[in-house]
């Protein structure tokens, strides 16, 4: 299954980056919300999918859309999928009306494979950090 993540990057309910909150955090890859919440920011999202999906290294790519301040990606996945994120200029919710149009686009050139088309795997794809 194909992994794409979209933050806001002024979001202050789940911070996708390190910011002035996370000044004292020693735990890598955590940022913090202003009530004390720790989260994993989109960098290390994206970078455990990919790790679990055996992807090719993190590519900088051209934002998908002019609404997009950055995208990544990392291509060649295990069968034939992909892991993407980007950071959007704006906060918790993207109610931007070109943001549908983002997701369906990257669902429907990465399609599902149904239970039969997967390969049989001895490990679990993603585990508990």
């Amino acid at each position: 299954m194909s992994y794409f993540g979209m933050w806001g990057k002024f979001d202050q309910t789940v911070p996708p980056l390190t910011g002035p909150n996370d000044a004292n955090i020693t735990v890598a890859n955590r940022t913090s919300q202003p009530d004390g919440w720790y989260y994993t920011d989109c960098n290390n999202v994206t970078q455990t999918w990919a790790d679990a999906l055996h992807c090719d290294p993190r590519i900088e790519v051209t934002p998908y859309n002019n609404g997009l301040d950055s995208c990544w990606t990392y291509e060649n996945c295990d069968n034939g999928t992909q892991v993407s994120g980007c950071i959007f200029d704006g906060f918790h919710q993207c109610n931007r009306y070109w943001a549908n149009d983002v997701l369906v686009d990257f669902m429907l050139s990465h399609p599902r494979q149904t239970p039969a088309e997967m390969p049989k795997r001895s490990e679990p794809i993603l585990t508990q950090i």
